[in-house]
């Protein structure tokens, strides 16, 4: 079965990258986590790049700095991270128009003659 290529989304955020479930600090550069990289001393630089994959079935994520972000996608860089999220749509209007009255009636029951039988 053929596999498609990933879609790649790039975001960009000046201040860096947090994940709250992974550290309240911003997100080391993705080169410092690469076995290749092992040899290297790490990346002090803020990750200000965000890139996406999204596969079939998982997605990664990796964080950036300026000079390691990948060459691929450098022209895919998107606007600011702050605006990558649509604005959510105001909520619908409701009008105050009461609800319609309700009407009531007596409701009776024809009385009922009890005959005493006596056997």
């Amino acid at each position: 079965m053929p596999t498609t290529a990933p879609e790649v989304r790039v975001f960009h955020r000046p201040a860096g990258w947090t994940v709250l479930a992974l550290s309240p600090d911003t997100q080391d550069c993705t080169t410092n986590h690469m076995p290749d990289n092992a040899s290297l001393p790490p990346c002090t630089d803020t990750a200000v790049w965000k890139v996406v994959e999204l596969h079939d079935m998982h997605s990664t994520v990796g964080f950036w700095c300026n000079s390691h972000l990948p060459d691929e996608n450098r022209h895919q860089a998107r606007q600011p991270a702050a605006d990558h999220y649509p604005a959510r749509p105001p909520p619908p209007r409701h009008t105050t128009t009461p609800p319609p009255a309700i009407t009531t009636r007596a409701i009776t029951t024809p009385p009922q003659h009890h005959q005493n039988r006596t056997p």
